[in-house]
């Protein structure tokens, strides 16, 4: 179970969401970026 109270992890999430919600609105590139994020986040975790 992860650590979820760790500001390296919320860091990793919101950047990983952030980087979602750009990807939704046409940016293009980011869908990998936030893919890597989510899974920096898993290995964190």
């Amino acid at each position: 179970m992860p650590n979820l109270s760790s500001p390296l992890v919320w860091s990793v999430n919101l950047a990983a969401a952030f980087c979602v919600g750009l990807r939704k609105t046409g940016v293009g590139d980011l869908g990998i970026v936030s893919v890597s994020l989510f899974a920096d986040f898993f290995a964190i975790a």
